[in-house]
């Protein structure tokens, strides 16, 4: 191989290592690079709401009151029961015909039974019993003896408890409970979505602050280097150099000031956005946003008088008030009850046959069959029945006719807060609405201000460049410039925050205003 083709050889072969390096650094770098997540608005507030942790506190508020209405239905939920009972007894007999034998009784029943309550004030119980006893006395029929019955009673209320009573008024105080739970929830994620907004803008616009101050510095840099230019040609004063120098140190000192509130409102935000206890450092946040739209307020009050949580909340103790004073009117009525029983009955066992006298020689035995009592029951051979109406009144004034009052003027007092508050829901939605309209124009107000400040300090400049102005004036108008930026960065951080007001305050009261720099 000559000389030349080596040569060739060994640039290609450090050409080769050479780009594998340059590329190992690249991937390093880009491993080395943190994540970047590119933030929302709307992103902003689904991982505040994913995060929040009482907001997930909140969230098992309409669990709670929903296992609170199912416990107040239980009142109506049938209930079966049964029993198996054994029995005996022995003692000394207490008449002539036993002779003075020993009694002995044993008894072996059982019972089965279905109760439950009825919604509209009545009640009712089935049941089945069947028993087997055995006695040695000689009174006894059957030896052994087997009963089998079935019955019913229904108890229905005609005046308290009809059409009202404790079960179905804790009930509905349940159903207004669970109703106002998922408004607390609804109300915990508006006041949760509004603080993440206000944290979110207050962090954007904190970023266009310090935007501001560099542009403001970078004006105050190029006037310092375009002096110590005409100081080193003779054509200006030492003293303007001081000036510049001096005027560059201030606006860099601003710049340390609005980095400092930019990274407060980056920690605020991020105490929102993800878990407390993992603010995330290692990922960079970046906004995106869009161009702003004018909001659409024209149906705000309506929404406002309809959904706002403190107009539910008074609306729901209306409710229960209601609720309570149907209650403890129906306390105050008499007590009237009617209750109707019905049984039938079946006997079986070996039956003792006597002859004649009492009680009577036993010639013989005859079995009957449990299947017997059973087709006594089927052919309702023995019925029993009972009706009975009662009634119960107190002689005095009744504490439930009292309590009625009271929580009558109760209600007419929540009556008169609702309308309070209803009217105050109204101004300030009004408010809001206005905020919004006057930032709204404030934005087109301060884009001309900052459009006439910098044809000020262009004019400014070129008076300069002919000499017939002076540093302290282009600085002037730096400043000048720098002002109108703050304030047009502050009109728009005020509408979008005015916005955000404006869908809260439609659910929620807006409170205390969130400060922001």
């Amino acid at each position: 191989m000559s000389r030349t083709a080596r040569r060739r050889q060994c640039v290609r072969a450090l050409a080769s290592v050479t780009v594998l390096i340059l590329a190992g650094v690249a991937s390093a770098e880009v491993q080395a690079q943190p994540a970047t997540l590119r933030l929302t608005p709307d992103r902003a507030v689904a991982l505040a709401l994913e995060h929040d942790l009482e907001l997930k506190r909140d969230r098992f508020g309409p669990e709670i009151a929903e296992l609170d209405v199912r416990a107040a239905s239980t009142a109506w939920t049938p209930e079966f029961a049964t029993h198996v009972r054994g029995a005996g007894s022995d003692a000394s007999s207490s008449n002539a015909i036993d002779g003075g034998a020993r009694l002995t009784d044993r008894e072996l029943s059982s019972e089965i039974g279905l109760s439950q309550r009825l919604p509209w004030g009545s009640a009712y119980r089935i049941r089945w019993d069947a028993a087997r006893e055995t006695t040695n006395s000689v009174f006894a029929r059957f030896q052994p003896e087997m009963r089998a019955s079935v019955g019913a009673t229904v108890v229905q209320q005609l005046l308290r408890g009809f059409t009202f009573d404790e079960a179905r008024a804790e009930r509905g105080i349940s159903l207004q409970a669970r109703e106002m739970a998922d408004r607390n929830l609804a109300a915990a994620r508006a006041a949760t979505t509004r603080a993440v907004l206000h944290a979110y803008w207050t962090w954007v616009h904190a970023r266009d602050f310090l935007a501001v101050q560099r542009q403001s510095l970078a004006m105050a840099q190029a006037l310092l280097d375009g002096n110590r230019t005409r100081v080193a040609r003779g054509a200006l004063a030492t003293v303007d150099v001081i000036e510049a120098e001096a005027e560059v140190a201030r606006r860099a000192e601003l710049i340390l000031i609005a980095e400092k509130n930019v990274a407060n409102a980056e920690d605020r935000l991020r105490l929102h956005i993800f878990d407390p206890a993992a603010p995330r450092r290692d990922v960079v946040l970046e906004p995106e946003t869009r161009a702003e739209e004018r909001p659409v307020t024209a149906d705000a009050t309506t929404r406002a008088l309809a959904e706002r949580h403190d107009l539910k909340s008074l609306q729901a103790s209306m409710a229960i008030d209601a609720i309570n004073i149907r209650r403890f009117r129906n306390g105050a009525l008499p007590e009237v009850f009617l209750r109707v029983d019905y049984a039938l009955s079946g006997t079986a066992g070996t039956e003792r046959l006597r002859g004649s006298g009492f009680p009577g020689p036993i010639t013989g035995t005859s079995d009957r069959s449990f299947s017997s009592a059973l087709d006594d029951l089927a052919r309702t051979r023995y019925p029993s029945w009972s009706v009975e109406v009662a009634v119960s009144y107190p002689l005095g004034p009744a504490r439930a006719e009292v309590d009625a009052a009271r929580e009558s003027l109760r209600l007419r007092q929540r009556e008169a807060a609702l309308r309070a508050a209803e009217h105050r829901v109204i101004l300030e939605v009004n408010a809001a609405i206005r905020e919004v309209e006057t930032n709204y124009k404030r934005l087109e107000t301060s884009a001309t201000t900052v459009k006439l400040f910098e044809r000020r300090l262009d004019g400014e400049h070129r008076k300069f460049a002919s000499g017939l102005s002076t540093s302290f004036l282009v600085f002037q108008a730096q400043r000048d410039l720098s002002a109108a930026r703050e304030a047009q960065a502050r009109s728009l951080l005020e509408f979008h925050l005015a916005t955000v007001d404006v869908a809260a305050v439609q659910v929620i009261p807006l409170g205390s205003s969130i400060p922001h720099p």
